[in-house]
């Protein structure tokens, strides 16, 4: 399953702590094998097997974290992915943003913005494209989590995006 032209490299901010940490994980440990056909082999752009960055750390410092930035480089195709996260509040606001690299170009970059509700179990994701240096709105989506843990979504828009003004007028007010 491994491929070992692929390197993955964690970094991560504490809160408090100006230093950076760096934690290299091998493709086994950072993809979920489950998603591979059989004789399929993990490329960059392989399910990961968590969503944030956080998860790849020990959890004892999780709690702690303001940031993390995944780099995954295959060397085979000079193809390179960076996700960086960035914590507040608690870990309840997170922004996101990934940029995909090839041969050291920038091909594509995407934001994501997601919000959790403290007084609700209600969730809100903002997705942002990057294209020809202006930010484009491409999904926007408000969810529930129910009493199991079960995400049931309340409104999606995605690109165009014309009615997102209303979805976010109907949930912030």
């Amino acid at each position: 399953m491994a491929n070992n032209q692929i390197m993955i490299e964690i970094s991560y901010s504490l809160k408090d702590d100006p230093k950076k940490y760096l934690q290299i994980i091998s493709p086994d440990e950072y993809f979920d094998s489950r998603y591979l056909d059989p004789g399929e082999i993990f490329e960059v752009e392989s399910v990961s097997r968590y969503w944030n960055g956080i998860d790849y750390l020990d959890k004892n410092i999780r709690d702690f974290v303001t940031e993390t930035r995944i780099n995954i480089y295959d060397s085979s195709n000079e193809f390179r992915v960076i996700v960086t996260d960035t914590y507040w509040n608690k870990q309840m606001y997170l922004v996101r943003e990934r940029v995909d690299f090839l041969h050291d170009v920038e091909t594509y970059r995407i934001i994501i913005v997601s919000l959790r509700r403290t007084d609700s179990a209600i969730n809100e994701i903002l997705r942002i494209e990057k294209i020809d240096d202006s930010f484009r709105p491409i999904g926007h989506t408000i969810f529930q989590e129910d009493s199991v843990g079960q995400e049931m979504s309340l409104e999606s828009y995605s690109r165009g995006m014309d009615d997102h003004g209303k979805l976010l007028r109907k949930f912030l007010s």
